[in-house]
């Protein structure tokens, strides 16, 4: 069963009014394949709005890097750091190129939109001085507006996600580290065999005890888990 953690409720919301970026833009792209329905353009030389599944959905407002050495030192990409920017010929993409007045670090930036999925991809590389750059911590800022709004969102933390993590990769590695030495003493079939009944025991296990969540809500999620009924009634 998850534990949500938290009141659900940050600190100063609801926040600022959500608004959309400026319309000078610097590019705009696509993938050339008809599987990816994906749009994106650059201004300022950020990532700003990103259009699924149709080019009047825009589902984020922009996406940039911030900089920071923990001594005073804070830089945000669009404001504070000069760029250059050029297609990716012959594709839709477009590499960025910026810099750092005081000339003590640069970082090009590539992004393309994914031809086979709806993935917008950024390649970033980071070049400075090799001492000034382990001081040098990188943050992601990512202004989403799903569903064509930004306000209105809502998040939770739920202990239960990474033991689900931990647990998946571990089964793996179990299985890898065991199975030559199954084979050795069980043979094939019967390795496969007991691989099998473990898997059918796990399948009794999800039926009688995973809820099936299909169709609910995070919010009605969250009620049943806390009211503490049987997993499989929800």
């Amino acid at each position: 069963m998850a534990h949500f953690r938290g009141n659900r409720s940050a600190s100063g919301g609801p926040g600022d009014e959500p608004r959309w970026t400026g319309a000078a833009k610097d590019g705009v792209g696509t993938a050339h394949s008809m599987g990816g329905r994906v749009w994106f353009t650059i201004g300022q030389g950020i990532l700003t709005e990103v259009y699924y599944p149709t080019i009047d959905r825009p589902q984020m407002r922009n996406m940039e890097f911030l900089f920071c050495d923990g001594n005073g030192l804070f830089l945000e990409e669009k404001r504070d750091l000069g760029y250059q920017i050029e297609r990716i010929l012959p594709s839709q993409g477009y590499r960025i190129s910026r810099h750092d007045s005081a000339g003590r670090f640069s970082f090009v930036k590539e992004i393309i939109a994914e031809p086979a999925r709806p993935c917008v991809l950024i390649h970033t590389k980071l070049e400075g001085k090799r001492d000034f750059l382990k001081k040098l911590k990188t943050y992601v800022l990512c202004a989403p507006h799903l569903e064509v709004g930004g306000d209105g969102n809502n998040a939770y933390v739920a202990a239960a996600m990474s033991t689900v993590t931990v647990t998946n990769w571990g089964m793996n590695l179990v299985v890898s580290v065991t199975f030559l030495s199954l084979v050795a003493v069980l043979g094939d079939a019967g390795t496969f065999w007991l691989y099998g009944i473990i898997a059918i025991a796990a399948w009794i296990f999800f039926y009688r005890l995973v809820p099936e969540t299909n169709g609910k809500t995070l919010e009605q999620i969250e009620a049943y888990m806390r009211s503490g009924k049987h997993p499989r009634g929800l």
